[in-house]
């Protein structure tokens, strides 16, 4: 049967080929670049260089309250919500996410139940079961607290595993939200285990 997509429908982030977006300055020379497109171009004393611009398989994204490292495959977005609140959003096409928001001056704890029923509101209304249980995370000198929510309708072999975890330093909170497919590929439950291996929090 048909699997159903993700109750949040994001945008997935492409990995785009670019011509010559690149510039490159010698000496005060200007040299137009492309990604992956090796050019070879000839210095005013008659010297050639090859140059070949490529992008690390891994990638640090860096906020001033938390950085981690993801796959070149992907784009974070970054986007400012209002005055108090901006978030990343990073997302697949399968529905693998990760999204972090900020919150100036508030605590996002009282979020969590919230953000739990929205994102499976719509799943929970098709049939699928739904399961919570709280949790914590440790990272460097931080506990993130909050829920993993499980979806499934077995009849599709489909489930859902969501995280929803929360931090505050008393001016500074964070909301970390991942979701995946339990069933997906081994490639896309990596972006995951990725993002939590790599993460590291500095709200002080």
């Amino acid at each position: 049967m048909m699997k159903r997509l993700p109750a949040i429908c994001l945008l997935a982030l492409c990995q785009f080929t670019f011509a010559k977006d690149y510039t490159l300055n010698i000496n005060g020379q200007t040299y137009d670049i492309g990604l992956d497109q090796p050019e070879t171009i000839t210095l005013p004393d008659g010297a050639e260089l090859v140059l070949d611009l490529k992008l690390k398989d891994q990638i640090e994204y860096t906020r001033p309250y938390y950085s981690f490292s993801h796959t070149n495959k992907l784009r974070p977005a970054f986007s400012e919500i209002n005055e108090i609140v901006s978030q990343t959003n990073m997302a697949t096409a399968l529905g693998v996410m990760v999204l972090v928001q900020e919150y100036q001056g508030a605590d996002p704890a009282t979020l969590v139940d919230r953000m739990a029923e929205q994102l499976t509101k719509e799943e929970v209304n098709y049939g699928y079961t739904y399961q919570e249980e709280e949790m914590t995370r440790k990272i460097g000198d931080y506990t993130l607290v909050g829920k993993k929510v499980v979806t499934e309708l077995k009849e599709d072999d489909d489930q859902w595993v969501r995280e929803v975890l929360t931090v505050y330093n008393g001016e500074m909170g964070l909301l970390i939200i991942t979701m995946i497919d339990e069933t997906t590929n081994a490639g896309e439950k990596q972006i995951i285990t990725d993002f939590w291996d790599t993460l590291k929090i500095t709200l002080d």
